[in-house]
């Protein structure tokens, strides 16, 4: 797995910045202005190659297709106050992003990210053999888009019921392997229909010198 994560970073044309968080858990984004990636890991923790293997998917597809392959970046009307946009928002565009980010990684190196996939998928299945219990927002799309990734990547026969096949079908309707900005609204826009009132589309904005998401 470290072969495959330094193989990714030299196909890299930008710097990567690393930053120390207070978050629980890591995050990938890119500074559009800057141009660089912006690695952020929880204070003290040290991330494995899987992880890093993934941000570098990000970061590459950030140069080669779009920013928002790994920032996420938005604008929306000022009623939308931060806690919805928090829960019912962002963890869409998180795991839409997430999507292309392992087909790429599936496409370089194969063999590990197969592995790393079929591990999570495996965990899943020993943590909940009863079937998916009701989550949040956030963690029933990561619950999806875990068993799309076994679907799709490892041909795993799996699909959950539920507003989790739901969201699995969203995913699986939007090829990875083919990433560009249209694919990534399409598949936004799939997910915020299913779990909201809101739409979204790019848009540029001068400020960031890029499209954002514009959310209505």
């Amino acid at each position: 797995m470290q072969a495959c994560a330094e193989s990714l970073k030299r196909r890299l044309r930008q710097p990567i910045e690393i930053l120390a968080s207070d978050e629980r858990w890591p995050e990938v984004s890119y500074d559009p202005l800057r141009r660089c990636h912006l690695f952020s890991f929880p204070k003290g923790s040290d991330p494995g190659p899987e992880t890093w293997s993934v941000f570098l998917c990000h970061a590459l597809l950030a140069e080669r297709v779009h920013p928002l392959f790994s920032c996420i970046l938005a604008e929306g009307p000022d009623l939308v106050p931060q806690k919805v946009f928090e829960k019912r928002i962002w963890p869409v565009f998180s795991c839409t992003r997430s999507w292309f980010a392992h087909g790429l990684w599936v496409k370089l190196c194969p063999s590990q990210a197969r592995t790393a996939l079929q591990s999570r998928v495996s965990s899943l299945l020993e943590r909940f053999p009863g079937g998916y219990p009701e989550a949040d927002l956030a963690g029933m799309l990561e619950i999806a888009l875990v068993s799309a990734g076994a679907i799709r990547f490892c041909g795993v026969s799996l699909l959950p019921e539920g507003s989790v096949g739901e969201s699995v079908r969203a995913f699986l309707s939007v090829s990875p392997e083919k990433p560009t900005l249209e694919s990534l609204t399409r598949l936004n826009a799939l997910l915020l229909r299913a779990s909201s009132s809101f739409s979204v589309r790019p848009q540029y904005h001068p400020g960031f010198c890029t499209e954002i998401w514009k959310i209505a």
